[in-house]
């Protein structure tokens, strides 16, 4: 598969699209040559960082199913797409976040944190927050204890 198909694969996971198209394009993503899979990913984080929200859903499903550690590379994207709870695919987000041990993850949360705050923006701290409340982590699990306090400020 070369990078043109695997393109036309992405664009196929719309959800506006007939479902058996997108159940093709997402088998296509995830049955991908190893070679390919930093593209594949790449793409799909473009993705979620753009907004086009048709593709959310199948992207982050996309990316559950490559499972880790071939989803690495995505996993600061999910965090990003905790900003807005309801936004498609988050709770698959979620749920790929919690197959993660918690030791990889907390540095990037802990990034997170610090550039949600920095950017005043408290809703993706509340939905961090709730991320972390259904995981059961604890202040005493953070790297840095400053940073576990500023989702203190969260909206919810």
């Amino acid at each position: 598969m070369d990078r043109e198909f695997l393109l036309r694969q992405i664009q196929n996971l719309d959800w506006h699209l007939p479902e058996e198209i997108q159940k093709v394009a997402i088998d296509h993503l995830v049955r991908a040559e190893p070679e390919m899979s930093d593209f594949i990913i790449q793409e799909l984080c473009n993705i979620l960082a753009q907004g086009d929200k048709s593709l959310f859903e199948n992207a982050v499903e996309t990316i559950m199913l490559i499972g880790y550690p071939g989803n690495e590379k995505a996993l600061s994207s999910l965090v990003c797409h905790l900003m807005d709870l309801n936004w498609p695919g988050v709770p698959k987000a979620i749920e790929t976040l919690k197959s993660i041990e918690m030791k990889i993850l907390i540095p990037i949360i802990e990034q997170h944190i610090q550039k949600a705050y920095e950017n005043q923006d408290y809703m993706w701290l509340g939905g961090i927050n709730y991320f972390l409340k259904g995981t059961g982590v604890t202040e005493a699990d953070f790297n840095d204890l400053e940073t576990y306090k500023l989702l203190s400020f969260a909206d919810f």
